[in-house]
């Protein structure tokens, strides 16, 4: 460099840390979009999934506390109440169970949903039986309906469910240390990245003014 003229060194000086700076951000954008996508795996795919199983788990005890009711209390406000519960229970687990399907990656949650679907068919054509019954004044037979029938669905329902929550909080904690690991290598790249732009920010200065 020395046989050059200082404006033709100042020059190429200024352009090396150009680049520098380029390949810097460039480091830096990259690290940046890896973090972000593991990021978006948590708070976009996989928490929404789990809260809308949460959503199910919540709405079939609901069911099973109104049916209950039903059974027990003659008293008409308490029945209005709770077939309204029911009502609401099963329309906010079909908003969270059409969630799904757009959310699910993979080929084994996929099974596990379509076993909860074919359980929640089993436990809502059952429940509409139960209630069909009570309408009917056939009470014993609607008891029988709900211990032996009614009661057993929905457990199974709700372990198909619980299955597919588990498989699910699996994920998320991978996707959790997916995005751990994004953030320490930003932090890591970035700072090497930096130290080594700075290391040649100083040669390319000295050899600039070494024989000014």
């Amino acid at each position: 460099m020395n046989h050059f003229k200082i404006s033709t060194r100042l020059a190429v000086s200024f352009a090396l840390l150009v680049l520098l700076m380029a390949v810097l951000g460039g480091v830096a954008l990259l690290g940046s979009s890896t973090q972000s996508e593991a990021l978006n795996q948590v708070t976009q795919r996989q928490m929404p999934i789990n809260q809308a199983l949460a959503i199910v788990l919540d709405g079939t005890n609901e069911q099973a506390i109104q049916f209950r009711n039903i059974g027990l209390f003659n008293s008409e406000t308490i029945q209005t109440s709770a077939r309204e519960r029911i009502k609401t229970a099963r329309a906010d687990i079909a908003t969270a169970l059409d969630r799904l399907p757009g959310l699910i990656q993979t080929e084994q949650a996929k099974t596990m949903l379509a076993q909860v679907m074919q359980q929640r068919s089993k436990y809502l054509a059952l429940g509409d039986q139960y209630l069909g019954l009570m309408n009917d004044n056939r009470r014993d037979e609607a008891m029988a309906a709900l211990e032996n029938q009614l009661r057993p669905a929905q457990r199974e329902y709700q372990a198909s469910v619980r299955e597919l929550l588990a498989y699910q909080n699996q994920r998320v904690a991978t996707a959790s240390e997916q995005a751990e690991t994004a953030a320490r290598d930003l932090i890591r790249n970035v700072s090497v990245s930096v130290a080594v732009a700075v290391v040649l920010a100083i040669f390319l200065a000295v050899g600039s003014i070494r024989s000014i």
